[in-house]
């Protein structure tokens, strides 16, 4: 039983499974996961994927193949690309539920498919630990902020709820960590990322984040792996005793 919580995001931009990109996309993630657990220092127990093809994606159908357990649904409501989440058969963890959207109701301009943040439940046999795993592909346009913001709620009432023991967000959320926005009752500017994931921390690059609550200050480690989608893939990995 793993020390290391372990956890991919990557937005996919694609993987059906008749398309020219889906096994060069096959062959990254096989790579990825080769040099990440080849050690056994790197454990993989999650793997959070965005604009994928779903059930019909040549990664899903790879992950299953290795012994993952993989659910799909979809980013926007009832329309739009897929998420994937995956469970590693090595992690001892199990889906509580079929994953599920956090749907709330944009008030500003956002594009179509609207996109929305989804959540999966989890617990590993061993000893009973519990772990809520969002991921979120967030909007680009007029719904950016808002979205962010709404879908931050739902991953900080879930770590103030006493439910879960860690509570992990994983995701392609389109900020960078130097993103700013003004806080008219402070008069200045603040880190959105700080303010709408309070007690969060992990690692990031660019437009990716892989953040946990609570904070395990020094015990965190993560890196990326740069693929043939347009979006490297980042790990990260979470020491929890």
């Amino acid at each position: 039983m793993s020390k290391d919580l372990g956890i991919i995001t990557w937005n996919v931009r694609g993987d059906l499974s008749t398309s020219g990109t889906a096994s060069r996309r096959v062959q990254d993630l096989k790579e990825v996961l080769a040099e990440l657990t080849g050690t056994g220092k790197h454990p993989v127990d999650f793997i959070c994927l965005q604009e994928t093809s779903g059930s019909q994606g040549a990664l899903n159908a790879m992950l299953v193949n290795a012994g993952y357990t993989c659910h799909a649904l979809r980013e926007g409501d009832g329309q739009g690309d897929y998420y994937v989440f995956a469970v590693s058969p090595n992690s001892g963890f199990t889906f509580d539920a079929p994953p599920k959207q956090c749907l709330f109701s944009y008030s500003s301009h956002s594009g179509s498919p609207l996109r929305y943040p989804a959540v999966a439940e989890l617990t590993r046999a061993s000893d009973g630990l519990k772990v809520a795993v969002y991921t979120c592909h967030a909007s680009l346009d007029g719904g950016l902020v808002e979205g962010l913001e709404k879908f931050s709620k739902f991953a900080v009432a879930a770590a103030g709820s006493g439910k879960f023991d860690y509570v992990l967000v994983a995701g392609d959320l389109n900020i960078t960590k130097g993103y700013r926005i003004f806080d008219f009752e402070l008069d200045e500017e603040v880190y959105l990322l700080d303010r709408i994931f309070p007690d969060f921390a992990g690692v990031s690059e660019n437009l990716d984040h892989v953040l946990c609550w609570p904070d395990l200050d020094s015990g965190i480690n993560g890196g990326h792996f740069t693929t043939s989608s347009d979006h490297k893939l980042l790990y990260g990995q979470f020491d929890i005793g």
